[in-house]
This record gives C-alpha cells, sequence and structure tokens, in this order.
C-alpha cells in the first residue's frame, strides 16, 4: 500500500534542508537531495514520492529543468511540485507556474502555512491517484463487457474539460498572487468552472442511468407510455418555456419491449441540444414537434426543432466522439456520439439528424428509428 506521506525536498542549500525537515518530520516522511542532477523520475518513483518541495536556485541543473524532466515523465508527471524560492520577482513565480507548479513558497517560509499547503495538495493528488484506480478497475470490467470503447472515449475527452477546469484554477491562483485580477473576473472564471462541471456531471447520470439498465427490457405502451415521456420532457424543460407539439400516425395502440430508461436519455438528449440551440441565439419563441410512426415494420420518432438548424460545415461532425459545437470548449462532445451507439447497439436502430426547412423556419430534425 502507498504511503502518501512521502515527501522529497530538493535544495542544495543544508540549512534549508535541515530546517524542512525538522519542520515536517512528524507529519511527513521526509526524503532529503542535494544533487540536482540525480535520475529524478527514478528517485521519484523508487521512493513512491507524493509531492516534490524543489528549490529554483541550484547549480548544474535548476528547479526548473528538474520540473520539466518530472513533468515529461508519465509516470511522475502528476506528482505535485511547490517550489521553493528565495525571490519575489514576479517573473519568476509566473515561470514556476508555467512549468506545471501547484504553488510556490518564498524563504524564509511561515511553518503552519507550508504545512496547510502541503496537506492540500497531497489530499488533491490522493483524490486523484483514487480516481485512477478506480479507472483502471472499471477499463478491467468494460473489456469483458463490451463497453470499453466507449469508456475509453470518454475518459479521453473529459480530459479536455477538466484541463479547463485546472487552468481555470490556475489563473484564478496566479493572478491573485500577482495581484492583477478583478473580482469580476474570479467570478466569471468560477462561472466557467461550474458549467463544466455541470456538464461532466450531467454526463455521469446519463452513463449511469443508461448502462446500469443496459439489459433491463420494459414494454412501452404506446401512446400511453409515450405520453408519459412527454410529461417528463415538459417538467425538465419547464423553465425553458419549451412547446412541445405531439403528432402521433400510429393508429392502434401497440407495446414494444425494449429498454426504456435508455430510449428516454436518448430522447432527453436531444431535446436538451435543440434548448441549447434556442438559448444560444436567445430564441424565446421555442417549439418542438414529435411525430411518432410506423415505416416498414419500424417505429420512427422524429424530433423537430426550429433554432437555425447546424451548419453545414459541422452537420457531418456532430456524430464523432470528440465533437461539439457548444461555445467556449463547455461541451462534452459526447451527447450524440453515446446516443447513437445506444440506438444502435440496443435497439438495432439508427438515429439520424439532418437539416430542414419549413417555410421560413430552419432548423434540425432527429431521426430515431427502432425495429419492431
Amino acid at each position: 500500500m502507498i504511503d502518501y506521506r512521502n515527501i522529497l525536498v530538493l535544495d542544495d542549500d543544508n540549512i534549508t534542508t535541515l530546517l524542512l525537515q525538522n519542520t515536517l518530520k512528524e507529519s511527513f516522511n521526509i526524503h532529503i537531495l542535494n544533487d540536482s542532477t540525480t535520475d529524478i523520475v527514478s528517485y521519484l518513483t523508487t521512493n513512491e514520492i507524493s509531492l516534490v518541495l524543489l528549490d529554483i536556485d541550484m547549480p548544474f541543473r535548476n528547479g526548473f529543468e528538474v520540473a520539466d524532466v518530472i513533468k515529461s515523465d508519465n509516470i511522475t508527471k502528476d506528482i505535485p511540485i511547490i517550489f521553493l524560492t528565495a525571490t519575489n520577482d514576479k517573473s519568476f513565480i509566473v515561470k514556476a507556474f508555467d512549468n506545471e507548479a501547484v504553488d510556490y513558497v518564498q524563504k524564509p517560509f511561515n511553518k503552519l502555512e507550508l504545512k496547510a499547503r502541503i496537506n492540500t495538495h497531497l489530499s488533491n493528488y490522493i483524490y486523484l491517484e483514487k480516481i485512477k484506480k478506480q479507472q483502471d478497475t472499471i477499463y478491467a470490467q468494460a473489456m469483458s463487457s463490451g463497453m470499453n470503447e466507449i469508456l475509453m472515449n470518454i475518459s479521453h475527452h473529459w480530459r479536455q474539460p477538466l484541463s479547463i477546469i485546472s487552468l481555470s484554477a490556475q489563473t484564478i491562483n496566479i493572478e491573485n498572487k500577482l495581484g492583477t485580477i478583478s473580482k469580476n473576473e474570479v467570478n466569471n472564471l468560477c462561472k466557467d468552472i461550474t458549467k463544466i462541471v455541470k456538464e461532466l456531471s450531467d454526463n455521469i447520470d446519463f452513463f449511469s442511468n443508461t448502462y446500469a439498465n443496459e439489459n433491463i427490457l420494459e414494454e412501452l405502451f404506446i401512446p400511453e407510455d409515450f405520453d408519459i415521456i412527454i410529461d417528463i420532457l415538459n417538467n425538465l424543460f419547464k423553465e425553458d418555456l419549451l412547446e412541445i407539439i405531439v403528432e402521433n400516425k400510429i393508429k392502434e395502440s401497440m407495446t414494444i419491449k425494449l429498454n426504456v430508461s435508455a430510449l428516454k436519455n436518448v430522447i432527453i438528449k436531444i431535446v436538451t441540444n435543440s434548448i441549447e440551440a434556442y438559448n444560444l441565439f436567445d430564441m424565446t419563441n421555442k417549439k418542438l414537434h414529435i411525430n411518432l410512426s410506423i415505416i416498414d415494420n419500424k417505429l420512427e420518432i422524429l424530433l423537430k426543432d426550429f433554432a437555425g438548424g447546424i451548419e453545414n460545415k459541422n452537420i457531418k461532425k456532430i456524430f464523432e466522439p470528440y465533437y461539439s459545437t457548444k461555445k467556449n470548449l463547455n461541451g462534452s462532445g459526447l451527447g450524440l456520439f453515446v446516443s447513437r451507439n445506444i440506438i444502435r447497439q440496443q435497439f438495432n436502430g439508427e438515429l439520424n439528424i439532418e437539416n430542414h426547412k419549413d417555410k421560413d423556419n430552419k432548423g434540425a430534425i432527429a431521426q430515431i428509428i427502432i425495429p419492431l
């Protein structure tokens, strides 16, 4: 079991290393290095180091160069680095964060402040390491369940929004230390972080609700049960003032056995995209036409909005796993990709989306086809 209390102090000043050792030895396992030319990656991995206190001004190889080596290796790149510096030169501070430091401490340091900073960054590192282990477990299970491709795509693409969160947090931290950020700028960055976190959280709910019940088949009564789905949409998008108009072309009541939860989630995802398109252009007259019909022994569900449609250059890309038309990089780009996979894999059906022009109103129309 890894002992996350292992901390490396890399500083050529013996007085500083002795002071740090005496200050931190009761709470942490302190490893001392005075030679910056040591094979740092090997040392970190061999001694299971969880955090590095790194002096900037050292002979032969300075702290920035050592940090570059640590961050360039896949095994050690996530280990937090706190730079130690005797200078308050802002250019040094900026360079420290450019070298992916999580923090910096000025010499002579305040003992309580240093401990607090170490505990904060260690807690974050431990949390991230636990997430990695959970992902490894999920991947191992996914390899035998056939979900590995989807999960790998999700994990790969989530790096982008998580990187934006990290960058925004670092921006707040750096500019706050430099005194160059206003409260309004802090609020805006925090709002961006909140939006991205909500998007990721919504995706987690989407995957959990859909795949947790992947093999649960229920009877869908049309039109009775579909009326319930419409009620769900009306409640979900009540605040958006969405007007839903349903046309049922199925003359006789019928029953289909399928994963009702998955179908609901796909429809909700499609309607959510329509709402976001309406909101993007500040459109107040929000309408959604839903048509039900049976064609060639297949259930066809059409969802038609009037939100301006999708740009021609984007229409062929919307089902790509890492593509998003949302502004400010807040979109995960996974909704339609996963939705199409669900329709294809669970229902042996198809999901298509194209633009339409209804008189003077342009929009997008989604077609869900499910064999009976």
